[in-house]
């Protein structure tokens, strides 16, 4: 419920490159790009989305308020 509020008051959609793809330890594979926010490059990661391979854009949405709140922007939309 947390991230969903903070989703809805403080959410900035960003358009992002894959730029890495890998598995963190021996559980899920993640996809890792980089996030443009108060002028500074923030690295995220979220799981990997089926069919996702390095260089592929996606849409993401984060909280301004604590950019540790991180969705993909299609599953945000599935949420609400």
């Amino acid at each position: 419920m947390y991230e969903l509020n903070q989703l809805t008051q403080f959410g900035q959609t960003q358009k992002i490159i894959i730029s890495d793809i890998h598995k963190l330890g021996r559980g899920t594979t993640y996809s890792f790009f980089n996030v443009q926010f108060r002028n500074k490059k923030l690295t995220r990661h979220l799981y990997q989305k089926s069919g996702q391979n390095i260089g592929d854009s996606s849409l993401i949405i984060f909280s301004a308020d604590n950019t540790d709140i991180i969705k993909w922007a299609e599953d945000f939309r599935n949420t609400k």
